[in-house]
C-alpha cells in the first residue's frame, strides 16, 4: 500500500475540494428548503379549501375543485420527492469525489487510527434524514388530500 501524497495541495485542487464541500452543504440545505416549501404549498391549499368549504362561500366547494386541489397536492408531492432523491444522488457523487481526495492524501495508518473508512453505499449516507423528509412530504400530501374530500 502506498503512502499518501504529502506534497501540498495545488490551489486548483484545493478549490475543487472546497467547492465539493460547499456543494454538499448547499445540497443539504436545498433538501430542507424543498420540504419546507412543499409543506407551505400544502398549508395554502388546506387553508383555501377550508375557506371554500365554509357556508358563506357560494357556489359550494365542487368535486372538480377538490380534484384540482388533489392534483396540485399530488404533483407537488411527486415533484418534491423526485427532487429530494435527485439531490441525495448528487450527494453520493460528491462524497465519492471527496473519498478520492482522502484516500490519496491521508495515510493508511491515520485512516485506521481514526477509523476513516470508505462509504460502502454513499447514496444511503444520511438516508434516515432523507427518509424523514420524504415521509413528511408524503404524509402531508395524504393528510391534505384526505381533508379535501372529508365533508
Amino acid at each position: 500500500m502506498s503512502d499518501p501524497d504529502t506534497t501540498p495541495l495545488s490551489q486548483q485542487l484545493s478549490n475543487v475540494q472546497n467547492s465539493i464541500y460547499s456543494a454538499i452543504q448547499f445540497s443539504k440545505k436545498q433538501q430542507w428548503a424543498i420540504t419546507n416549501y412543499v409543506i407551505l404549498v400544502y398549508a395554502a391549499v388546506f387553508a383555501l379549501s377550508r375557506w371554500m368549504k365554509s357556508p358563506d362561500v357560494t357556489p359550494p366547494f365542487s368535486s372538480n375543485e377538490r380534484w384540482g386541489f388533489s392534483i396540485v397536492i399530488g404533483s407537488a408531492c411527486v415533484y418534491a420527492m423526485g427532487l429530494l432523491v435527485q439531490i441525495q444522488w448528487d450527494l453520493r457523487g460528491y462524497r465519492k469525489q471527496l473519498e478520492k481526495f482522502h484516500t490519496k492524501r491521508i495515510s493508511k495508518a491515520d485512516q485506521e487510527t481514526y477509523e476513516l473508512k470508505p462509504y460502502v453505499f454513499p447514496f444511503l449516507r444520511g438516508g434516515w434524514f432523507l427518509a424523514a423528509l420524504l415521509g413528511v412530504v408524503l404524509i402531508g400530501a395524504v393528510l391534505v388530500i384526505y381533508t379535501l374530500w372529508r365533508t
